[in-house]
């Protein structure tokens, strides 16, 4: 289910990305609307995966661990000693936490910049096939010759 709902997500990026592309050629939406709604997105997404990441840590949680007893080293410290060590713990607990945070973040931003490059090839597969007048299935094979020819054309413009 969370799949379908990144998936979701990633769909609604890429249509932003889509108005945007129609946007700079003449669209009607503004650069800040699309702003907005992509950083909705990312939101959503960061509160999708935070949840997901919740659910499993609750479920590991709620499995019972090995015997505390036969594992814990703890039952020659102090009180003293026993406090200093669950600081400790707690204070790595916080730092991870903080990092795990971070890390969200640069994945949902990784996530929402994924499909772009995919967007911008079919783009300029869009702008070959307009300009030569081929269909789309027809490009790919072209690809060669447009590339040599072009590659001509520019070595006679320097030649000149």
């Amino acid at each position: 289910m969370r799949r379908a709902e990144l998936e979701q997500l990633r769909r609604q990026a890429d249509n932003l990305r889509i108005q945007e592309l129609e946007q700079t050629a003449g669209g009607a939406q503004t650069d800040e609307h699309l702003i907005a709604q992509l950083e909705t997105l990312e939101a959503e997404c960061l509160s999708i995966v935070e949840e997901e990441q919740k659910q499993g840590l609750a479920a590991q949680l709620a499995t019972p661990a090995p015997s505390d007893r036969a594992m814990s080293p703890t039952r020659n410290f102090t009180p003293e000693q026993m406090l200093e060590t669950q600081i400790s713990y707690a204070r790595q607990v916080i730092e991870l936490a903080n990092q795990r945070k971070e890390l969200v973040k640069v994945v949902v931003k990784s996530i929402s910049l994924a499909g772009e490059n995919d967007g911008r090839i079919r783009d300029y597969k869009r702008l070959v096939t307009n300009a030569l007048g081929v269909g789309e299935d027809e490009v790919e094979g072209l690809l060669p010759e447009i590339v040599a020819e072009l590659e001509q054309a520019r070595g006679m413009e320097v030649s000149t």
